[in-house]
């Protein structure tokens, strides 16, 4: 009845109701709960400005550029909107260097002579490797970074 109710007027989606909702998540369907949750991210991200960050990297270069520019990052850094830029290559990013520079940068991550991962037998899966501790002193930031 509560799921009708709610489908049939989103007005009644008050703060009070929600808080309901938090502490029995039960009375409502996954459709209301979702419609919930776009509402609240709606709301969040008319709340938070974020300002653009900008990172320049070489391709050559795109892990060990990209995780010294962004190491540091705060949560709201991560957040905003991440403008990217190749060293000494002219473009403006409309989404198609950013899908480059993820690209790269995926690829990077796993290339067997970083020594952060290495490829199963299979081929079909990576894994964390033991000598990445040695090979790099920094190999716990580094996978905070990689995520």
């Amino acid at each position: 009845m509560i799921n009708s109710f709610v489908r049939a007027n989103q007005q009644v989606l008050t703060e009070s109701l929600r808080k309901v909702v938090m502490k029995v998540p039960q009375i409502l369907d996954f459709d209301n709960k979702r419609l919930i949750f776009r509402q609240i991210m709606k709301r969040h991200k008319r709340m938070a400005q974020y300002d653009d960050v900008e990172i320049v990297v070489s391709r050559e270069q795109v892990f060990d550029d990209s995780y010294s520019q962004m190491r540091t990052f705060e949560p709201e850094n991560w957040r905003a909107p991440m403008i990217i830029e190749f060293e000494n290559e002219q473009g403006i990013d409309e989404g198609g260097l950013t899908r480059e520079w993820f690209i790269l940068l995926s690829k990077a991550i796993l290339e067997e002579n970083r020594g952060l991962f290495k490829q199963s037998d299979a081929g079909c899966s990576y894994y964390p490797t033991a000598v990445s501790a040695t090979a790099h002193s920094d190999f716990r930031e580094q996978f905070r970074f990689i995520g």
